[in-house]
């Protein structure tokens, strides 16, 4: 999906949350709500442990990933502590200077979820999450959204926009942000 085409879908669904979600405002120039929007990491490379790297592909696919959200306003970042998960966020982070929250891996995933569900809900702006295959529909199901399919070990490029109106309403659009 081009990039001005994935922006212009989330701009549009930024903008019209209050629309959705509760009766028209004509004097509403802020926007209410908030967006969360979850992208797997990008490729690792393989045979190098359980914490490997992102490969020159997934560098690339992670530095995408700030083009196609290049004019989306993010007050948060939220990676695992695996490195794969943080360098897909690092070129947002850096070229932002919206430095990475870790959501912890500690006491279990039943408790990384629910953690990390009530760390992005308290955040007042749009959040964008770098998870894994195993962990975003279930943050998903977690921040009110419906179930997905399952996101197998070669979906690298799925980006999941959740709208959140401020009466917890939840809307899902599921698209890709490669070239």
């Amino acid at each position: 999906m081009p990039r001005f085409l994935l922006s212009s879908i989330i701009l549009l669904l930024f903008f019209t949350t209050p629309l959705l979600a509760s009766e028209p405002k004509v004097s509403a120039i802020e926007p209410e709500g908030k967006v969360v929007i979850l992208v797997r990491h990008a490729e690792k490379r393989q045979n190098q442990g359980k914490d490997p790297a992102l490969t020159p592909a997934g560098e690339q696919r992670a530095d995408q990933l700030r083009l196609a959200l290049k004019e989306m306003p993010l007050s948060a970042l939220y990676a695992t502590p695996f490195k794969r998960t943080q360098e897909t966020l690092k070129p947002i982070s850096q070229s932002r200077d919206i430095a990475i929250k870790v959501m912890e891996l500690d006491g279990g995933i039943e408790k990384h979820i629910r953690e990390g569900a009530k760390a992005i809900k308290a955040e007042t702006g749009n959040v964008l999450v770098a998870g894994h295959s195993n962990t975003i529909s279930l943050l998903i199901s977690a921040l009110g959204g419906p179930e997905i399919d399952k996101i197998t070990e070669t979906d690298y490029n799925n980006i999941y926009i959740l709208s959140i109106s401020p009466e917890n309403k939840v809307g899902l659009i599921h698209t890709k942000y490669d070239d």
